[in-house]
C-alpha cells in the first residue's frame, strides 16, 4: 500500500509540474514512477511489461538488475505516427552489448557480459512526433556450471543406483500386476464363456419342453376327437 501511495504521489507531481510548464521536475517524476514500477515488478524472474509515451528524443532507459550469468528476452512494440523511427540499445558497464536500429517491434536476446552491473534498456525515437513504447522482457539466470569434486561424483554414482533399485522394483511390481491382470481377465472371459453356454442350454430346454408341451396338447385333443368318432 506504501508503493501504491507513493507511485501515485509521483504521478500526481508529474502532471501537475508538466501544467505548470516544469518539464525537468515532470520528466523526473515520470521516470521515478517508471523506475519504481520497475523495482517493484523485478521481485522475480518472471515476464515483465512496460508502458510509456516518447515525447522527446532523450534516451529513455530501463535499469534491470544483472550478474554474469544474466540473459534477456526482449520483445517491443512502438505505435503512433512513423513507429519505425526509433532506435534501441541495451547497455552494459559503458559497452552496448544489443541495438535494433529503426524497427516498429523486435525480439532482442541478450547475456550479460560482467557481473554486478546492471543492464540498461534504452529507447530513442529519431523525430518529434509521438510515440508509445509496449515492452515485455524474460530475465533469466543460468544454472551454476562449477566443475563437480570426486565426492560430489561418488554422491551422484550412489543416488544413481538407489534409483536404479527403486526403478528395478517399480519393474517387478508392474509385471506382478499385469500378471494379476492377466488371470482376473482369463478368469472373466472363461466366465463369460461357460454362462454363454448355459444360457444357450436353457434355451435349448425351454424350446424342447415347450414342443413337448405342443405335442402332448395336440395328442390329447385328437384321442378325444377319435374316440368321439
Amino acid at each position: 500500500l506504501y508503493y501504491i501511495l507513493k507511485l501515485g504521489l509521483l504521478a500526481q507531481r508529474a502532471m501537475t509540474s508538466r501544467q505548470v510548464g516544469s518539464k525537468n521536475v515532470a520528466k523526473k517524476g515520470l521516470m521515478a514512477v517508471v523506475v519504481a514500477t520497475v523495482a517493484i515488478l523485478m521481485g522475480g524472474e518472471g515476464v515483465t511489461g512496460i508502458q510509456i509515451l516518447l515525447k522527446n528524443q532523450d534516451w529513455h532507459c530501463f535499469e534491470v538488475p544483472a550478474d554474469q550469468r544474466t540473459s534477456l528476452e526482449i520483445d517491443y512494440l512502438i505505435t503512433g505516427i512513423e513507429p519505425e523511427k526509433v532506435n534501441f540499445e541495451a547497455r552494459q558497464s559503458g559497452q552496448i552489448i544489443g541495438s535494433r536500429e529503426q524497427l516498429r517491434s523486435a525480439f532482442v536476446t541478450i547475456s550479460s557480459v560482467t557481473d554486478g552491473e546492471n543492464i540498461n534498456l534504452c529507447w530513442q525515437k529519431t523525430d518529434r512526433k509521438s510515440k508509445k513504447l509496449d515492452m515485455s522482457f524474460k530475465r533469466n539466470s543460468a544454472l551454476n556450471q562449477d566443475a563437480a569434486d570426486i565426492n560430489t561424483l561418488d554422491s551422484l554414482a550412489e543416488d544413481l543406483n538407489l534409483l536404479m533399485d527403486e526403478l528395478e522394483s517399480i519393474s517387478r511390481n508392474i509385471q506382478r500386476q499385469r500378471d494379476v491382470e492377466q488371470e482376473h481377465f482369463d478368469l472373466a472371459a472363461s466366465t463369460a464363456s461357460r454362462q454363454t453356454q448355459m444360457s444357450i442350454l436353457k434355451m435349448l430346454i425351454v424350446i424342447g419342453i415347450c414342443v413337448g408341451q405342443v405335442f402332448l396338447i395336440t395328442q390329447h385333443f385328437q384321442g378325444k376327437q377319435n374316440k368321439r368318432q
